[in-house]
């Protein structure tokens, strides 16, 4: 065992593909570490996808059509920790 996690599951909510081409470059630099990115381009479409999985890094674009400032970060911080409460309940 090596002490690293087994991989890290990153939702990008950004207006465009486009700019997920840091952090994808950011994690593929991790070396080994086994990486997955999803791009949602808009606040909904993310949380829809929150609700259902689960996400090690979580990366908003406080400016979607959609989004509301920090009210965005407080949506976000609150379907994902139901999501990691309910797996918690499962395990």
């Amino acid at each position: 065992m090596t002490g690293r996690p087994a991989g890290l599951s990153t939702c990008c909510c950004l207006k465009t593909i486009r700019g997920t081409r840091l952090p994808r470059q950011m994690l593929s630099e991790a070396g080994s570490l086994k990486t997955e990115l999803t791009h949602h381009g808009s606040l909904q479409r993310a949380l829809n996808h929150l609700a259902t999985n689960v996400a090690n890094i979580i990366l908003p674009d406080l400016g979607l059509p959609d989004a509301d400032g920090l009210g965005t970060v407080r949506k976000v911080h609150e379907v994902a920790a139901s999501r990691c409460a309910r797996c918690a309940r499962q395990s």
